[in-house]
């Protein structure tokens, strides 16, 4: 009964959002249920290197949204009627999120502060995340091993002890503190597992979040409601009720994209450690301390001057942008990537695998655009060559095919020469007698010529 009350929830919110385009939909369907399977390479990658992968899957925001959508409902119900009803409401959600891990932590600590609650026994978030942790493992010991697992508790630990403290320390009105606290705290706390997994965080994660998060919370509050009474309603009705939806999530891709284009670098350890100590120079400058010591004025106002200006250099040093190195990389087995001296950024590709493995390789190698895209003959190649398109924008797509795929240009016996880099074909033989063209890109030294 349970799973066919889920998949019926699952059903009807997936009816609701049929008006969408298909990337929005399945954005949507992310946003709200951690339905990721529509999701294309594009969109994972840009989520990602834009610090928002995490709103593509289900977590303990989810949670905390429906049970604030449920609240005006549950007030009207007694003690243990709420326990029982959220309860129950967290079983579903969990049932129609195929049980994340993250919601899994997020639906028992809930239900263990309802239950807290009811009992008059008020506890705090560190022990009721203690006793979450306790029971989840216990119920599955494999659930350590679990990346979503490991992030959604080191995030949780993280807010219940330092984004309070945080927001109190950090200028600015009221409003914003909070959510930057809240934000700066969850990467910090997730660092280390995202080290470990991805080599660092990227340095756009921060605006990004902040621009995106409380958009994901309104769809979400939106989609158990609205998206709800628009799956079981037709067209067009169910697409009008969807407007705001639709605009949310537009706004939320928009976002990533924008993240995902931007300069900024991925913060690796040593940013990260330059990060630190310049958070941690600023709370020395406007530290009791120094307001009580014996110094004089001029000397104090000179060393909070000198902690301001430590704390902007180090900061310009950790999240200055990174730029390509000169020469030949091997990106993939069928991916190479060429950049002259002049600039010039060619990326020749053939048969590549997995085209998210490849714009996590180009971004990773400081690519932000490209110069020329030339691809070889296969579908493999012109699907990851439009991928590349739409992320990095090269001003020319050659294919070296016969027929060019369209939005490409055969290259033919042309040769092509763009700051530093030589592009061009030569005819080659096979073991069959016959002859084809193969790629020939070559480095210029200091010819700078487009």
């Amino acid at each position: 009964m349970w799973y066919r009350l889920a998949n019926a929830i699952h059903r009807t919110l997936t009816a609701g959002a049929d008006s969408f385009a298909p990337e929005q939909r399945f954005l949507y369907l992310g946003l709200v249920m951690g339905d990721d399977r529509g999701q294309s390479e594009l969109m994972r990658f840009r989520f990602q290197a834009s610090g928002l992968s995490h709103l593509l899957a289900v977590s303990g925001q989810n949670v905390s949204f429906l049970l604030a959508v449920a609240a005006p409902v549950l007030r009207q119900l007694s003690q243990r009627a709420q326990v029982v009803a959220g309860g129950l409401l967290l079983v579903v959600f969990a049932l129609v999120t195929r049980g994340e891990p993250s919601v899994l932590r997020a639906a028992v600590m809930a239900a263990i502060a309802l239950a807290s609650v009811a009992s008059g026994r008020v506890a705090s978030g560190i022990r009721i995340l203690s006793m979450t942790i306790m029971v989840l493992v216990l119920a599955d010991p494999l659930l350590v091993h679990s990346i979503g697992f490991q992030l959604s508790i080191c995030a949780t630990a993280g807010l219940l002890l330092m984004a309070r403290p945080l927001a109190e320390r950090l200028p600015g009105p009221a409003w914003l503190r909070l959510p930057l606290a809240v934000t700066l705290v969850a990467q910090v706390a997730t660092a280390p597992v995202l080290i470990a997994l991805a080599g660092g965080i990227p340095a756009a994660a921060t605006p990004a979040n902040l621009l995106a998060v409380p958009v994901a919370g309104l769809v979400m509050m939106l989609g158990v409601t609205v998206g709800l009474l628009a799956g079981l309603l037709r067209n067009p009705v169910a697409e009008v009720l969807q407007i705001p939806s639709e605009l949310l999530v537009r706004w939320i891709e928009w976002v990533a994209t924008k993240g995902s284009q931007s300069p900024l670098p991925l913060l690796r350890p040593v940013q990260l450690l330059l990060l630190g100590v310049a958070v941690l120079i600023l709370l020395m400058r406007d530290s009791q301390r120094l307001r009580d010591c014996a110094a004089p004025d001029v000397a104090k106002q000179g060393l909070k001057i000198l902690a301001s200006c430590a704390s902007m250099l180090l900061l310009v040093l950790a999240v200055r942008p990174v730029s390509a190195e000169v020469g030949t990389t091997a990106l993939t087995d069928a991916a190479t990537l060429w950049v002259g001296d002049c600039g010039g950024k060619v990326l020749v590709l053939g048969s590549v695998a997995n085209s998210g493995d490849l714009l996590e390789s180009l971004w990773a190698a400081g690519i932000r655009d490209l110069d020329i895209v030339l691809v070889q003959p296969g579908s493999r190649a012109v699907g990851a060559a439009l991928e590349v398109t739409q992320q990095f924008h090269p001003r020319r797509v050659l294919s070296i095919a016969e027929r060019s795929p369209p939005g490409m240009s055969p290259i033919g016996a042309s040769t092509w020469t763009v700051g530093g880099v030589q592009v061009s074909t030569a005819l080659s033989s096979t073991k069959k007698h016959s002859t084809s063209l193969e790629p020939r890109v070559a480095l210029l030294g200091s010819a700078c010529s487009v």
